[in-house]
């Protein structure tokens, strides 16, 4: 009997890859999302399901005949922990065998990052987790907000410095994500996952000229600037706020360093940022 799996924020620039990768490893797959009636599935093995974290009265439908679920929390929210209380609660109220979190790289040495918070409640919980803590996506370059920059100024100004990143593609979250919910040998473990190796975002910038034939630039600009310019150009105060702490965890270090945790889990080393921008290449042409 094929298990089913419950996917929040089907849409999402994550989270749209865990349902391609779950419908491809026989899962049912629950597509949760805000408006289902404009969900395109992209497999015969996915429905779409309505779901809000503000709306309990949603929970019930979307949670039936649920073996297994992966969550994540809106980007950039500060008030995650507040959010997600209520749906943790209901998934341990349905006795849900194991529960994915994607959670992000570096919150479990800041027991105040809203993120944390969340893992916290999924541990008091008691649900059999496991939790996942990625690097910055490849994919904010090709469809996420640094993809904007790019397509309004031809470069992307950042408050990173010169600091490195060992950026992960969201199709490679996607398979530890859904490969942790099919070993049980993955139960109630925590795992960092990056790519396999660094870059700084001048470099980013290179390889990314090089696989449109465009000339990509890349600004440094202070945290200060950059949250200033989120808020001008539409972003809430909170959320930009947010963007400028991740971005000192950027500048401090801590999101330079690989770590074998994709590969222990998958088998593979992962997507290499050419890699990647080769695959994407007609997004900056």
């Amino acid at each position: 009997m094929k298990k089913t799996i419950l996917v929040i924020g089907a849409t999402g620039n994550l989270s749209r890859d865990i349902v391609v990768e779950a419908a491809s490893k026989g899962f049912n797959v629950k597509a949760a999302t805000r408006h289902p009636e404009k969900y395109q599935a992209p497999a015969a093995n996915v429905q779409a399901v309505k779901f809000e974290f503000e709306t309990p009265e949603t929970f019930d439908n979307a949670l039936k005949d649920v073996d297994v679920v992966s969550l994540v929390a809106l980007p950039l929210d500060a008030t995650a922990p507040q959010k997600l209380r209520a749906f943790i609660e209901a998934v341990k109220a349905k006795g849900i065998n194991r529960l994915a979190f994607t959670s992000a790289i570096g919150v479990n040495l800041n027991e105040e990052a809203p993120l944390r918070k969340v893992e916290r409640l999924i541990y008091d919980a008691g649900i059999p987790y496991s939790i996942l803590r990625p690097n910055f996506f490849m994919e904010n370059f090709s469809r996420g907000f640094i993809a904007g920059m790019i397509q309004h100024t031809g470069g992307f100004a950042l408050a990173a410095e010169d600091a490195k990143t060992s950026f992960i593609s969201t199709k490679d979250i996607a398979k530890a994500v859904v490969q942790t919910l099919l070993d049980e040998k993955h139960k109630n473990k925590e795992f960092t996952l990056t790519g396999s190796s660094s870059i700084d975002h001048q470099q980013a910038a290179e390889i990314l000229s090089k696989v449109s034939g465009k000339t990509i630039r890349y600004q440094a600009i202070t945290e200060e600037q950059m949250i200033e310019g989120s808020v001008a150009a539409g972003l809430p105060q909170s959320e930009a706020d947010y963007l400028g702490v991740l971005y000192s965890a950027v500048r401090a270090g801590y999101t330079e360093n690989p770590t074998p945790d994709l590969e222990q889990i998958t088998g593979e080393k992962g997507t290499s940022f050419e890699e990647f921008a080769k695959a994407n290449a007609e997004v900056w042409k």
